[in-house]
């Protein structure tokens, strides 16, 4: 099918401001599909239906924390650090991929994340080569990704690891402290794909522990494991021998 046929059969399946992402869209059993690719917060919290999700990598980039964040894990005063993606020919960054099934899925999935990441966040899209991890053929799947390039804004760029370390141990937004959010993208990687090792952030790891270790500090934040919590809890890491993250819990 030729582009132009195919962009013609796909558009009343999506709004219009969303048409620049019709040539990354297939067609199937009279259903426009969409896959997207997430290496931060999507791997733990979506935040938007799909249709399935697969767990694998894209090649030729490595994840490094070097965009600035003024809004869910930094303030304009003191941004926080999140990841992006940056050219790179040796690692492969894992993940996790979205299907999007329909109009109502694509449409709603796109207006969450173009705000998120890009009207608030300072990324961009790009279409990459998704490889599925445990696919019989090596199946590998169009999925679009937003990536944060030095051009934004928000870009902070390179930093040593105990810089990087530094500001997540101390940064906080609306969405929680930004320690939380490297934590959990950690520990969600070692749950859905025990085994990876990804140099970067398991430095980064190990320096935050090294910080929280000598100086204590305690964050704050509404939300653990999933449960929506009224009260607001203090929470403080210490190094523990039977798990990386072990959180003591003291009610305010």
């Amino acid at each position: 099918m030729k582009i132009d046929q195919k962009r013609e059969q796909l558009a009343p399946c999506i709004d219009a401001e969303f048409s620049d992402f019709l040539k990354y869209m297939m067609y199937e059993n009279n259903e426009p599909i969409l896959w997207l690719f997430g290496y931060g917060s999507l791997i733990w919290l979506p935040n938007f239906e799909y249709a399935k999700s697969e767990m694998g990598f894209v090649e030729g980039f490595a994840i490094r924390f070097w965009q600035g964040n003024t809004t869910h894990r930094g303030t304009p005063e003191s941004p926080g650090r999140v990841p992006t993606l940056i050219e790179d020919r040796k690692p492969a960054t894992w993940g996790r991929s979205f299907q999007l099934r329909g109009r109502k899925q694509i449409n709603e999935a796109l207006k969450h994340l173009c705000t998120r990441e890009m009207k608030l966040g300072g990324y961009k899209y790009e279409c990459m080569d998704f490889h599925v991890r445990g696919s019989k053929d090596n199946e590998i799947i169009q999925a679009v990704t937003f990536i944060a390039t030095p051009d934004n804004d928000l870009y902070l760029g390179p930093a040593s690891i105990d810089e990087i370390a530094e500001t997540i141990v101390h940064s906080e937004g609306k969405s929680g402290s930004n320690l939380e959010y490297l934590f959990r993208l950690i520990d969600s990687l070692r749950e859905f794909l025990p085994g990876i090792i990804d140099e970067h952030l398991w430095n980064l790891e190990d320096a935050c522990h090294i910080l929280l270790h000598v100086k204590q500090i305690e964050y704050s934040y509404e939300e653990l494991d999933n449960r929506n919590l009224k009260n607001k809890f203090l929470f403080k890491y210490m190094l523990s021998k039977s798990a990386k993250h072990n959180f003591f819990l003291l009610v305010d």
